[in-house]
């Protein structure tokens, strides 16, 4: 009800002052509901925070990354529609510099696609196809399409994983959302075909195609890491 109320006091600000026209509103969010703030109590009252979506705020899950994106900007974003484009709230900068008419720097470390073809309504064919995400316990996963390949701790907790391989679990998104069904024994051909995938951008440090970027440590999704802070990776220069 507050971020109905609050977002609602710039939407009338914005109106009010006769810019409705000439303003680009985005909503959105950082991650998911986190889950202490009253989780349990929320369920037994019959809401629920993720949606269809398994898991919460730190989770690897859908959960913990999926969030509204929703896009006001009369003349240019019909109203009532919607995009299943892939969109990371890194994509913004390379947005609005679409936007503004300006070309992002092709040597920066800025890891960004612009959608906005899709928010136009016209075929986004550079647009965003695959995603990285990343838990609070070191947890990687990778999406392509449909498809997310999670590596997932071993154990119960971060602790007694720490060390230890990951366990790889694949899911379809398009009909499995809940993420209930692992296809890692019945699918070995996207299960190479993801992790090559992912350590391609790795490797690149940028889903940016044509860019080359820098990690500042190494980084491993096939063991659960054995320590909090990895060590930076010495200055190239």
């Amino acid at each position: 009800m507050e971020t109905d109320w609050s977002a609602g006091q710039v939407i009338q600000a914005i109106d009010g002052a006769g810019l409705t026209d000439d303003t680009l509103v985005i909503f959105t969010a950082d991650n998911g509901h986190s889950h202490y703030t009253g989780w349990q109590q929320l369920v037994a009252a019959g809401h629920k925070p993720s949606g269809p979506y398994r898991g919460h705020k730190g989770d690897i899950w859908e959960g913990g990354h999926r969030v509204p994106l929703v896009v006001r900007w009369p003349g240019h974003v019909e109203t009532g529609t919607s995009s299943s484009q892939m969109v990371c709230l890194t994509d913004l900068f390379a947005t609005c510099a679409e936007i503004v008419g300006v070309e992002p720097p092709a040597d920066g470390a800025e890891d960004s696609l612009s959608f906005l073809p899709a928010l136009l309504g016209k075929p986004n064919t550079e647009g965003r196809t695959a995603l990285v995400s990343h838990s609070n316990f070191g947890e990687f996963a990778y999406r392509d399409g449909s498809w997310k390949l999670v590596w997932r701790l071993s154990e119960r907790n971060l602790e007694q994983s720490r060390g230890k391989p990951t366990v790889p679990e694949l899911y379809n998104l398009d009909t499995d959302v809940a993420e209930q069904t692992d296809l890692s024994g019945k699918r070995p051909d996207i299960m190479e075909r993801m992790t090559e995938g992912l350590r391609t951008l790795i490797d690149r440090g940028t889903s940016r195609d044509g860019q080359q970027a820098a990690n500042d440590t190494i980084v491993r999704f096939g063991t659960t890491q054995g320590q909090r802070w990895t060590p930076a990776l010495p200055d190239p220069k």
